[in-house]
């Protein structure tokens, strides 16, 4: 029973409590659970979260999306761990497709592990780039604004991120009063536009040609808030195109990242890496 209440998001201390027993006949009772990873597979999906625990700061999370678990939590997100990690699959030719986020290490251990497989970037990785940009320039744009002015930029940020066939007439007429302060601004919001023509699209061609559009339109405007996007959109545009391709996504692992966060908070952390990971593998 004890192993049983384990499996929702309640901590040792509680569970102790229910049963009349101490927390350590508690921890003592879960030291006998232990989770083994002995197969890959053929989409993974691979994530970081901050767990501090096991003198590391972060640690590396593998889903497998199109069954919708979790395959595995590693100590560390660390290329050399995560190399040692993978090295010791047999299996490694199932991998078919790799999500990931724009995170060096996790691109060189999927070209060299599973060189046949297809690299997804994750879409909210990607996406957030050009919008992050966007309200770099709506702050310093609206630094300079005069006090009395800065009423007009009142739910700006709201307004310029909107899809803007999506606003009504008056949202569209405050949207333009926004938009007419500043050139920086217009151009900053129209690159957006530009990009969601990419998102919008599911022809793979149609994707490669609005995105090469969108790095040529953010290099002429010479906006310094786009810098990051434009050379994050130029290394990683194959595997972005990808995500085109197939429609796999990080949102499965972003959700658990969700709960671990949970998990973490209700036990004040666990010191104990392999005792974190099989809460984490216990409670699914």
């Amino acid at each position: 029973m004890v192993i049983h209440e384990l499996r929702s998001h309640v901590t040792f201390k509680s569970v102790a409590k229910k049963y009349s027993v101490s927390t350590n006949t508690v921890t003592r009772i879960f030291n006998l659970v232990n989770y083994s990873q002995n197969t890959l597979p053929s989409v993974l999906s691979i994530d970081e979260f901050k767990g501090n625990t096991g003198n590391e700061k972060y640690q590396a999370i593998l889903t497998d999306p199109q069954n919708q678990k979790i395959v595995d939590i590693v100590s560390s997100r660390e290329k050399q761990v995560l190399f040692r990690y993978f090295n010791g699959f047999r299996d490694k030719k199932r991998v078919k497709t790799v999500i990931m986020d724009m995170w060096e290490p996790y691109k060189d251990l999927a070209q060299y592990f599973f060189p046949d497989a297809m690299i997804i970037i994750d879409k909210y990785h990607y996406v957030r780039q050009v919008y992050w940009a966007l309200d770099r320039v709506r702050k310093r744009v609206q630094k300079r604004l005069y006090k009395e002015k800065r009423i007009y930029f009142k739910r700006s940020k709201r307004l310029l991120w909107a899809d803007y066939e999506k606003l009504d007439e008056e949202n569209r007429l405050a949207l333009g009063v926004i938009l007419n302060h500043d050139k920086d601004l217009y151009e900053a919001w129209e690159l957006k536009e530009i990009f969601n023509e990419f998102r919008k699209t599911d022809d793979v061609k149609e994707a490669e040609n609005w995105l090469r559009k969108f790095i040529l339109a953010a290099e002429e405007t010479g906006l310094q808030e786009y810098k990051d996007a434009i050379r994050a959109f130029r290394n990683w545009f194959p595997y972005i195109i990808n995500s085109k391709r197939e429609k796999y996504t990080n949102a499965f692992t972003e959700g658990k990242n969700n709960k671990i966060k949970v998990l973490k908070r209700i036990s004040y952390g666990y010191r104990n890496f392999k005792r974190f990971r099989n809460r984490i593998l216990h409670c699914g």
